[in-house]
């Protein structure tokens, strides 16, 4: 992997919460400020109420914040966070917006479990149309809006706005395609040149001279597409995804040896300033010999010239401002080492070498890279040094030398290789004998597998030795742990959604409202059950004998009072069948003046004493 040095951002207010000193090509739209208060808003209120949602993109938001803060400098610039962060910011807002909207719901309701379903749907239009209404102002898409001439701004009835978003201008150049650009006839030329110089002259890599002015076939990258116009047989030595690949480093090093514009993408690497002189451009061919290139793309006039007076070089075609060249005298993919590698054995020793300038007083900076990149790098630049290959590991046979030594020069069995075959992922070839260590130029990555040789060994700057065991090597990229792991987990993400989509529902617990609703709706039914039973009893009290319960200062008469008269249970008062049982007791007054004979035998069917009559007296015994 490759670190393109991307510088980390530590503007950590500005791009977390106000967005005021953005750069030039960046906009706080819309107000990141405004988006915070309402995501917290909607923050509090999930809290309140449990929302999982609100608490999740909350929790979101805050990780990818902390994460954008204490990440160190690595492959992964740090702002490539801050889109999660925003997206969340905007998603809990939304929420808060409904939050809000749901809340007022509440309050203004006589029920609260009743909110008011004109201010929630008030809430959804008046919400999408706020949302609406931001994206497109600054993109000047309003229906019915008009822009000020005078003043370069947009109104829309009474709002108005002076920002003008890129995006529109932006999906305009990017979505009509090459073929709808000014220069598609140049770009489409070359392209057919290239097709047709591969056919005469053989397929291979080729190397394109940078300047900015290609982004008017469509994007400065826009030749990375040789593979595709030319079905594979031309490569480009430029890819899309810079990290992706040990090899960039070098890559961009011959770039600005071999254009007068090059883009010097990758920081802390050892460019010339200026364009390139002769000796650059020189050393910049030699480079791709090494690294495999069979043709050269000039298009300025610099480069021409040095180009048509370097030895080897041979103009090969010609499309437009555009000259072709075919790379001679070692660009061949597969050649066998004159002397053994030597295996680098201090590679993480720090060095003074791997540090930038520092001021005076200021503590030195080290490079961005890895210890291998800073010593391929060296040897890279270094003509003097190319006779012995630097390795990362090999074989014991092989010398080990710490970084910064010379190598001896340990002289190998002279081969002959033939039948060079290169496919999407392979590489195949003969040798004439065994043994010899053979330098493939292709970039190195673990995934590449050998059969028949040992190996493959990595080797400055990026390529691979292999020691073959047999007349016949293929080379193929394969497999790692990594690959199989990631198709593990790959395969336990789809069964978990097949199990998910098979699992019944998982109940969630209620809400706060819900909650309170139920508790309610539970008071109320016991309420009327309560009611229910105090209707159904057979037994009352009279006016005097309610007097009489309030004047022992027990209060109006209860059903625990009225229990008295069906026995000494409570919970019987409710109960008609028990009521009217023997063993029904009556209150003191009763006892008094009115007494009451006790029930009839056991033997006898019990019936017990009659309920008073309501408003009347107890039964006498009879």
């Amino acid at each position: 992997m490759n670190d393109m040095g991307w510088e980390k951002i530590e503007r950590y207010s500005t791009y977390l919460f106000d967005r005021d000193k953005l750069d030039p090509q960046l906009v706080d739209s819309p107000k990141l400020s405004y988006v915070i208060i309402v995501a917290a808003a909607g923050l509090v209120l999930s809290l309140i109420w449990a929302r999982r949602a609100g608490m999740f993109w909350g929790l979101t938001a805050a990780t990818f914040a902390i994460l954008f803060v204490v990440m160190p400098q690595l492959r992964l610039w740090n702002a490539r966070l801050l889109p999660f962060y925003y997206l969340s910011l905007y998603l809990l807002a939304a929420i808060g917006i409904a939050e809000i909207g749901r809340l007022l719901a509440l309050l203004f309701a006589r029920d609260v479990t009743k909110p008011l379903k004109s201010i929630t749907g008030a809430t959804a239009v008046l919400g999408l149309c706020f949302g609406l209404g931001i994206v497109a102002m600054p993109l000047r898409a309003m229906p019915f809006g008009a822009v000020d001439t005078a003043t370069n701004t947009y109104r829309w009835g009474p709002f108005s706005t002076s920002e003008s978003s890129f995006i529109p201008s932006w999906a305009s150049w990017n979505f009509t395609g090459y073929e709808g650009k000014p220069a598609y006839p140049e770009y489409h030329d070359i392209t057919q040149e290239m097709a047709r110089i591969g056919q005469t002259d053989g397929c291979g890599r080729a190397m394109w001279e940078h300047e900015e002015q290609h982004d008017r076939y469509g994007t400065p990258m826009a030749l990375m597409l040789l593979p595709f116009w030319t079905d594979g047989c031309i490569g480009s030595m430029e890819g899309l995804y810079f990290e992706a690949s040990g090899t960039t480093p070098y890559h961009f090093m011959n770039q600005d040896q071999l254009s007068t514009g090059p883009s010097n993408a990758q920081r802390d690497l050892p460019y010339t300033p200026g364009p390139p002189s002769s000796s650059d451009f020189d050393l910049g061919i030699q480079h791709l010999k090494m690294l495999g290139t069979k043709y050269y793309m000039a298009i300025s006039d610099r480069m021409q010239e040095f180009a048509d007076a370097h030895p080897d070089l041979t103009p090969v075609g010609t499309s437009g401002p555009w000259k072709v060249y075919e790379v001679n005298k070692g660009a061949d993919l597969v050649e066998p080492l004159p002397y053994q590698p030597a295996v680098v054995t201090d590679l993480e020793r720090d060095n003074p070498a791997d540090y930038l300038p520092a001021a005076t007083g200021a503590e030195p900076k080290k490079k961005t890279g890895s210890p291998w990149q800073f010593a391929a790098m060296d040897w890279y630049q270094d003509r003097s040094a190319w006779d012995v290959y630097l390795a990362e590991n090999g074989p014991a046979d092989w010398q080990r030398v710490p970084r910064g030594t010379t190598p001896k020069l340990e002289s190998t069995t002279p081969v002959t290789v033939s039948n060079v075959q290169q496919g999407t992922d392979t590489i195949s070839f003969d040798v004439s004998q065994p043994g010899t260590p053979m330098l493939v130029k292709a970039s190195y990555f673990p995934n590449w597998k050998a059969s028949g040789a040992d190996g493959p060994y990595r080797v400055t700057p990026n390529l691979m030795v292999v020691v073959p065991t047999s007349t016949h090597v293929e080379l193929s990229y394969g497999y790692t742990k990594v690959d199989w792991l990631a198709w593990v987990l790959t395969l336990i993400g789809i069964a978990g959604v097949v199990a998910l989509f098979k699992l019944p529902a998982v109940v969630l617990p209620p809400s706060w409202a819900e909650r309170r609703a139920t508790r309610k709706a539970k008071a109320a039914e016991e309420a009327a059950l309560a009611a229910a039973a105090l209707a159904d009893l057979d037994v009352s009290l009279s006016a005097d004998e309610t007097s009489a319960w309030e004047s022992t200062g027990s209060g109006a008469p209860t059903a625990e009072h009225r229990a008295v008269v069906v026995g000494d249970d409570p919970a019987v008062a409710s109960d008609p069948a028990v009521a009217s049982g023997p063993a029904a007791t009556p209150p003191a007054t009763w006892a008094a003046d009115q007494p009451v004979e006790p029930g009839p035998p056991a033997s006898e069917p019990e019936t017990g004493p009659a309920a008073p009559p309501a408003g009347g007296s107890p039964p006498s015994a009879t």
